[in-house]
């Protein structure tokens, strides 16, 4: 236990003053402080035979076109059971992010297109995307070429269907062990430690709907967007966990996407905390962990909890969910619209 972390830094008096008055001004205005981004897009094309055929071009067209590197290749069975595609064509920029494209899908046989309810086979062509990473102008490259092979390009991606959606919500400058939060829901609760700092922590397995808090500077090797210190709040929405809801391209602006259930604590939590219940705490989470602790620890954490609450009222809710609405607007202009 007391080597999980090194908890000096966390500890530090002048830090988590500092961290207070940051996380205290961002929640209370989170319209004005937070960075909203959409990160990574998986989505379902509804491609007919002629579509299909179209994509065999598409190499060839963007190897012309662009400095891009363009691998096409039919997968081995290993790879089509976890894609669920027969084939892919991954396009992939100078700074080594990739696009995907997988085409003819396993669920297409003759048995299984019994079961869609489309008038059309569905789910024949799959984007598969980190918009953030790969970037915005190059994504919009690579979809204007596509839209040159497909004449149906707009009623086919305003009838796609998002199969994961990776949304972000960024603290400049926050140092991510003072970022303190608890989960309304039953979850799994996750911290990661690299190099013996706490980097972050996770509610949920990461094949379901899980919301991570984490550094995103050590993530990327020390440094992103030229920050050094630099916090992410990811959630990845699966709409087939979800209860299979269904989420049109068409309909992307209208999705109410924000980070319900999490609740935030003034990092002055931490104040005077022992080592060694700090060390809990951050391994198991603050709901776990509290349950072991002696009773006077949990007593006093539970007080310190209550008093450091940080409640968001409900206009600073709808900031955050309109925030997301906005960089799921520009997401749909995007698709539709390269």
């Amino acid at each position: 236990m007391n080597n999980y972390c090194d908890t000096h830094r966390i500890l530090n008096k002048a830090q988590i003053k500092k961290s207070s008055v940051l996380i205290n001004k961002v929640l209370g205005n989170p319209a004005k402080y937070f960075e909203f981004t959409i990160d990574g897009l998986g989505m379902t094309i509804p491609l007919e035979s002629e579509d299909v055929k179209a994509l065999k071009c598409l190499p060839a067209l963007i190897e012309s076109e662009t400095e891009f590197t363009v691998i096409a290749k039919t997968l081995s069975p290993e790879d089509v059971l976890a894609a669920r595609f027969f084939n892919q064509i991954q396009i992939i920029s100078k700074e080594g992010h990739s696009f995907s494209l997988f085409y003819s899908s396993i669920m297409n046989s003759e048995k299984n297109k019994s079961k869609y309810e489309h008038g059309k086979i569905y789910n024949d062509g799959k984007i598969d995307v980190n918009v953030n990473t790969f970037g915005i102008n190059n994504t919009k490259v690579v979809l204007s070429l596509i839209k040159k092979l497909w004449p149906a390009y707009d009623d086919l991606i305003a009838r796609s269907r998002v199969t994961a959606l990776d949304y972000t919500a960024d603290i400049p400058r926050m140092f991510t062990p003072h970022l303190i939060t608890t989960y309304a829901y039953r979850s799994l609760y996750r911290g990661f430690v690299a190099d013996s700092l706490f980097t972050g922590h996770q509610y949920g397995l990461k094949a379901q709907c899980p919301i991570k808090v984490y550094d995103k500077s050590a993530e990327q090797g020390g440094q992103y967007l030229g920050y050094s210190v630099y916090t992410r709040f990811e959630k990845t929405y699966r709409p087939a966990i979800r209860g299979n809801k269904k989420i049109l391209i068409s309909a992307l602006d209208t999705a109410d996407f924000n980070f319900k259930g999490l609740r935030y604590y003034d990092p002055k939590l931490f104040l005077g905390m022992p080592d060694h219940v700090l060390h809990l705490l951050l391994e198991h989470g603050l709901d776990s962990g509290k349950c072991l602790l002696s009773n006077k620890n949990r007593f006093k954490l539970e007080g310190r909890m209550d008093k450091y609450l940080i409640k968001l009222n409900q206009a600073q809710r709808f900031e955050i969910r309109d925030g997301l609405k906005s960089q799921l607007t520009n997401l749909k202009e995007l698709l539709l619209h390269p």
